[in-house]
Parts: structure tokens; sequence; C-alpha cells
């Protein structure tokens, strides 16, 4: 789920979010948040450290989207708590040139690697993209390659058809019994 930098001015979003959650029985570990680096940089920054630290110590995953593209430090990386970071898709497109883009994804992968956080990279469209990225140590992506976007109401028939249905109800079913 994405959240916008003016959420975190609601200081009992955490509260929400996790009885939504409780009370739609899914666990914590398999929901994720994903803020953009504009929420690093808002003024109400410290306000969302705070949540997203609450949701974190939760179980829940949060990623930080648009990587590189904005005015973000890599301090950042370090005062906020972030699980993953996903590599924006302008610099995905060109990586199998093996110019400037490639050395930059090069360098966040690695980057990710030695912070210990997982990486995820957006706009994947071509098996060449694919192959560079596992090649360097990128083993998550997202893109067009997998699949189009579809409306929200077409996701409970893609999920019946997929595999992940069933390893979503084992999650819930250990969840509950833990």
């Amino acid at each position: 789920m994405n959240l916008s930098a003016g959420i975190f001015r609601d200081s009992g979003l955490p509260e929400r979010l996790l009885g939504k959650l409780a009370a739609a029985g899914v666990p914590t570990r398999c929901f994720g948040i994903e803020v953009t680096e504009s929420v690093l940089l808002a003024r109400s920054a410290g306000e969302a450290e705070r949540t997203l630290r609450a949701l974190r110590a939760a179980g829940l995953h949060v990623s930080l989207d648009d990587f590189g593209t904005g005015y973000a430090s890599l301090t950042h990386l370090k005062r906020f708590p972030v699980d993953t970071i996903k590599l924006d898709r302008s610099f995905v497109g060109q990586v199998e040139e093996e110019g400037d883009d490639a050395a930059i994804v090069r360098a966040m992968i690695a980057l990710a690697t030695d912070l210990g956080l997982g990486i995820v990279a957006e706009g994947v469209e071509t098996a060449g993209q694919e192959a560079f990225l596992r090649r360097h140590g990128c083993a998550q992506a997202q893109g067009y390659r997998y699949a189009r976007p579809v409306a929200a109401a077409r996701v409970p028939a893609l999920l019946k058809q997929s595999t992940l249905l069933p390893k979503l109800a084992a999650m819930r079913d250990d969840s509950a019994a833990a």
C-alpha cells in the first residue's frame, strides 16, 4: 500500500491500519507499505518516522519507492526504518546498454546488499533487463514483463488462478496458530 506524505499528519494511522488488518485476518508480515523519498523530506518527517517505526515493529514491511529520483539523502536510509528500496524504472530502462544507468543500478544493488536491505527493480519490460538484474544480484522485479496493471475488481480472480492464494491462506493459518 502506498502512503503519501500527507497521511503521516494523522497520528492514529498505525493503530487504525493495524486494527483493519487484524479485523480482516491479514497477518502483518503479509502486508507492506511503500513511501516515496518525498515522505522523508516533508515537514511531517518526524511523524512519518514514528509511524513507520510503529508499523515496522508490528511486522509490516516498509519499502522506499522510486529510490534515487528525489532529493533524499543517503542518511535517510539510516534514519528511517526501511526494509527494501525500489529502483525507479528510469534507471532500469537502459541497463542493457551498459552505460551510466547500468553503473547506477549496479551501485544501488550493492548498496542495498551491503546495508542488508531488499531491492526491487521497477519497470522491467524485457528479458535482457531481467537477466542484467539477476546477474547483478537483484532477485525481485516488477513491470510489464510479468503483468499489466489490472482493476482492483479483477484481483480476486487472478489470485484464484495463481499459486499465491494457497500460500496466503497457509500464512494466515500459521499466524493464527502462533
